[in-house]
């Protein structure tokens, strides 16, 4: 059954905004999917995705982020380089998933990037709640946030993408 664009948005939207938390968890999300239907890529400008190789390296990528990011010089989320590169992830990511399910990859991209905001945003704001007012040691903070970007990606995320 193929998918509706609103359902393809709605995936898109949520993968930019794990893009948002943890960049390259988004990405290692869409190379999963792109690998366990490669036939659905095949075709598309992001057939890419179905590697190995590049599934290895984004995993790899996402270990570090989540170990750079409790690092004190690392900037935040929010400033222009970072978020960037987090509107980025979430539009690959969106714009993948929606070429995989034939739906247009700019409308994805889109709601791929504006979920990134939003998740980076939304980060941030968990992150000093839970640092200045509960009083949470930044390295805590972060692997809690580590832990509900990969529980979203794959509780609430992955089950849809593979359906």
């Amino acid at each position: 059954m193929k998918s509706s664009q609103t359902d393809t948005l709605q995936l898109a939207l949520q993968l930019g905004i794990i893009a948002g938390l943890r960049s390259a968890a988004a990405l290692v999300l869409i190379s999963n999917y792109a690998m366990n239907k490669p036939k659905k890529f095949k075709k598309t400008q992001f057939s890419w995705l179905a590697s190995e190789n590049v599934n290895m390296g984004f995993r790899l990528a996402a270990g570090g982020e989540m170990i750079g990011d409790k690092l004190p010089f690392v900037p935040d989320r929010t400033t222009a380089l970072p978020l960037v590169a987090r509107i980025a992830s979430g539009a690959l990511a969106g714009g993948a998933l929606s070429a995989g399910r034939k739906e247009p990859v700019a409308a994805g991209a889109i709601a791929g990037g504006v979920g990134a905001v939003i998740g980076s945003y939304a980060g941030t704001a968990y992150r000093h709640f839970a640092s200045g007012k509960l009083h949470v040691p930044n390295v805590i903070a972060g692997l809690i946030e580590d832990g509900a970007a990969i529980w979203y990606g794959l509780s609430v995320l992955g089950p849809q993408i593979e359906g």
